[in-house]
């Protein structure tokens, strides 16, 4: 998979940030978040399920906030592998194949 980059970090009015988190909102909402800054973007789909990390410092007359959204892909079912429990081994292509050879050598004889 590619990666891709975007990285911000500017002073602004507070109005203007929280347009931002608004916008970062609606996008989460809508199941798709674009960030674009000049030529570079990265598009995402965020999954059904998401890690969040919220860390608030302050000290010395300035503070700080940090929100960290992730997730992880969710793979397509066709690669999820089947899960199946019994008491009998599942025949493997090398036994059916010697099986089969076997029984033809026994037929010819």
């Amino acid at each position: 998979m590619e990666k891709n980059k975007v990285s911000f970090r500017q002073s602004m009015e507070t109005a203007d940030a929280v347009k931002m988190l608004q916008d970062l909102v609606n996008s989460v909402k809508a199941g798709k978040i674009v960030v674009e800054q000049g030529d570079a973007f990265v598009s995402m789909d965020p999954a059904e399920k998401v890690d969040v990390e919220i860390e608030a410092k302050q000290k010395k007359g300035k503070g700080e906030l940090s929100i960290e959204l992730s997730w992880r892909d969710a793979r397509p079912a066709e690669e999820e592998a089947s899960l199946k429990i019994s008491a009998t081994e599942p025949e493997t292509p090398e036994a059916t194949a010697t099986e089969g050879s076997e029984g033809a050598k026994s037929a010819a004889r």
